[in-house]
């Protein structure tokens, strides 16, 4: 596992797949015993199973599902499905695609994949009405 988070950490340095990816800064907790956590904002790579496959030379991930990578340090990456279709997201998840997900509902469910423990978690873009990424308005 720790292969993989090395391998995206090169990855993402490159343009090539930092094109194809969406970063945006959002809201994010995690399940715990007792509820959820505290929300953080911090910046989150949007991308699809395609795009992870590609990036990690691998066939572990649905091309079909979409993902966010939560980076916490240098070697270490949560690697979360987003529950549930976002409409219309193609072979590459771009801006519009962010938008798309997160217009309506501003917030999703995502379940952690390189884990033992399948964590869910809550990926919040919107406050009220206003993004709380202001590269998305």
């Amino acid at each position: 596992m720790k292969i993989i988070s090395i391998i995206l950490i090169v990855l993402i340095s490159m343009s090539q797949f930092a094109d194809a990816s969406v970063r945006r800064i959002v809201k994010v907790s995690y399940e715990t015993q007792y509820g959820y956590s505290n929300k953080y904002k911090t910046e989150v790579t949007f991308l699809t199973g395609r795009e992870l496959n590609k990036a990690t030379k691998t066939y572990d991930y649905n091309m079909f599902d979409n993902y966010a990578l939560i980076w916490f340090k240098e070697d270490k990456v949560a690697i979360l499905k987003i529950d549930g279709i976002i409409i219309g997201v193609g072979q590459e998840f771009d801006s519009d695609d962010f938008k798309r997900a997160f217009q309506i509902i501003s917030e999703k469910s995502a379940t952690q994949v390189n884990s033992q423990y399948k964590r869910k978690w809550k990926i919040k873009a919107k406050d009220i009405i206003r993004w709380i990424d202001p590269r998305v308005e």
